[in-house]
């Protein structure tokens, strides 16, 4: 359907699971690369509304890449985590590309340069933050542009420097990730 409607790249995000996504991820690889998509595959993290996040569910960044690896030869691609949250990988032959999203075994907190709105006016600096500001309720109250461009810029300075899901002190969020927009 995005092709139809004029979408030229195309990238599809796939969470990956232990004992559970390990014999889908070829499948997924055959299809993205006979239909031009980009697949990314996203270790799973602790933004489960059920609250079934593990540590021992999470199929590694390395360990994707590894399965990958058994049928075909990949080449990195330079400094693609300076420009967004996978480590991107061509196809050997020229056919297709993979990106990996490894916030758990290997944060790229360091350099991450996002930031979220929720779908109910709250802005997140990080998918982990417990912390949010709400600009619905300054664009309601008719709050000045300046206001609302001091609010998005105190919330970018005070950015946590890391989720620390693997760290003891990790808190885990309150909303699933359907409900941050990540």
């Amino acid at each position: 359907m995005a092709r139809k409607v004029g979408f030229k790249s195309i990238k599809i995000n796939a969470v990956a699971v232990r004992n559970f996504s390990e014999t889908e991820i070829m499948g997924l690889i055959e299809m993205g690369r006979s239909e031009g998509f980009e697949i990314r595959f996203i270790e799973f993290m602790p933004l489960d509304s059920d609250k079934v996040w593990e540590r021992d569910k999470v199929l590694f960044g390395h360990e994707i890449i590894d399965l990958i690896k058994e049928n075909y030869e990949l080449v990195p691609i330079d400094n693609s985590l300076e420009i967004g949250p996978a480590s991107e990988y061509n196809f050997a032959d020229g056919k297709g590309k993979v990106g990996i999203i490894t916030a758990v075994s290997n944060p790229f907190c360091d350099h991450c340069n996002r930031i979220r709105m929720t779908a109910d006016g709250k802005l997140r600096t990080c998918l982990f933050s417990t912390n949010e500001t709400d600009l619905k309720k300054l664009i309601r109250s008719g709050s000045t542009d300046e206001n609302i461009i001091d609010a998005l810029n105190q919330a970018v300075l005070i950015k946590e420097p890391g989720h620390k899901i693997n760290l003891d002190d990790f808190e885990r969020p309150t909303r699933a990730m359907h409900a941050i927009g990540g």
